[in-house]
């Protein structure tokens, strides 16, 4: 199944016409997960295109050439808040009542989110094409301490949206695996190890193959790796 972008149908121009829904919702970063997937309409009787843009969640009528509903998601601590929502009213379209608009959003959503559950699980080696880590290699001298929502933010890893996305991420027993996303060559590994308040990371390798990974100054690895994970984890934004 390949992830739904802007360019998966036609149409989807931001109306001029448009209305402001009182639409209030949390999700749970797994259903996000989800929601980043979208859907891509199959059948002449399946109507919605849904894509994600950055934070931006979009649900289109292939009927009309433009936007229906649009979401604004975000970040609120464990979890995720609907922050903005629109409908259009380019031409009278979606619901003749707000509380019809506002049950029809959520009925797409619900339906995106059962098709998509699968889909939501942990990043894994086989998530995205990648090498393993080679031969030459060397000892980092990385000190780190997570927390225990940040080791399970790992956990979660990460899977590009986009050939955008540099970093391809996933827990493999005790390690942390990053690779470049474009060419799936790893260039670091981190082994966790708990502690009394958290996880902190007690090995770690660095590719040492300068055809693949051409930086040498230790300094400017371990800044690298802090952040990847900083991003990952939320304490830096993205």
């Amino acid at each position: 199944m390949q992830q739904a972008k802007r360019e998966s149908c036609r149409g989807g121009k931001a109306p001029q016409t448009r209305a402001a829904l009182p639409y209030e919702r949390m999700f749970e970063p797994e259903e996000i997960e989800a929601l980043r997937w979208g859907h891509v309409p199959s059948a002449s009787s399946d109507h919605w295109h849904v894509f994600m843009e950055g934070s931006w969640l979009y649900l289109r009528d292939v009927d009309t050439p433009h936007y229906t509903y649009w979401l604004l998601l975000e970040h609120d601590g464990d979890a995720w808040q609907v922050g903005e929502a629109w409908a259009s009213r380019e031409f009278g379209e979606c619901c003749d009542t707000l509380a019809a608009d506002l049950k029809l959003l959520d009925d797409q959503l619900e339906l995106l989110l059962a098709e998509n559950a699968h889909l939501a699980g942990p990043a894994t080696k086989e998530s995205w094409p990648c090498k393993p880590m080679p031969q030459e290699t060397g000892l980092l001298h990385y000190e780190r301490h997570l927390s225990q929502g940040e080791y399970e933010t790992l956990l979660r890893g990460l899977v590009p949206e986009s050939g955008d996305d540099h970093w391809f991420v996933y827990m493999q027993g005790e390690w942390v695996c990053l690779h470049r996303s474009w060419t799936g060559e790893c260039v670091f590994m981190v082994r966790l190890t708990p502690t009394d308040d958290g996880w902190r990371a007690a090995e770690t390798w660095v590719n040492g193959d300068r055809s693949q990974f051409p930086e040498t100054s230790e300094h400017k690895q371990i800044e690298m790796l802090d952040e990847i994970i900083d991003r990952l984890t939320g304490r830096k934004a993205t």
